[in-house]
């Protein structure tokens, strides 16, 4: 799978909003697309397998941005960037990562089971506003 993104967001400057997301651990804003007419729609489809997963995290830079403790923390960091890479422009809302596997990622004790050579997939969501129905 290629990873390159689709619009040119500087990748130091999406390393740099996705870590400050990954080092408070909520993946998501506790509000993200609650509001009453919004709905999630994906964006894109990702399927990393340990090789390509390591590329991203190495390119992003994340390892080096946030200094992560654990794959997990870097993996989140890193996803985070590359969803906010994967819309083109399109939306006012920033994707966001919602991840389908391996189990491993979401356990409860997923920073010390978690490691990077698992790969990852999942979805890069954005919230949008539902058009009202005439």
């Amino acid at each position: 799978m290629s990873f390159a993104p689709r619009r040119s967001l500087p990748v130091w400057f999406a390393c740099l909003l996705a870590a400050s997301s990954a080092s408070a651990h909520e993946t998501l804003p506790e509000t993200w697309c609650v509001e009453a007419g919004t709905t999630p729609v994906i964006v894109n489809k990702f399927d990393f397998d340990g090789p390509a997963l390591r590329s991203l995290v190495d390119k992003c830079g994340i390892i080096e941005a946030i200094k992560p403790q654990d794959d997990w923390t870097a993996v989140a960091g890193t996803l985070g960037m590359y969803c906010a890479t994967q819309d083109g422009g399109k939306n006012l809302d920033t994707p966001m990562p919602f991840i389908t596997g391996p189990d491993e990622y979401a356990a409860k004790d997923h920073h010390e089971t978690y490691r990077i050579d698992q790969g990852v997939a999942g979805s890069c969501v954005v919230c949008v506003r539902l058009k009202p129905k005439r």
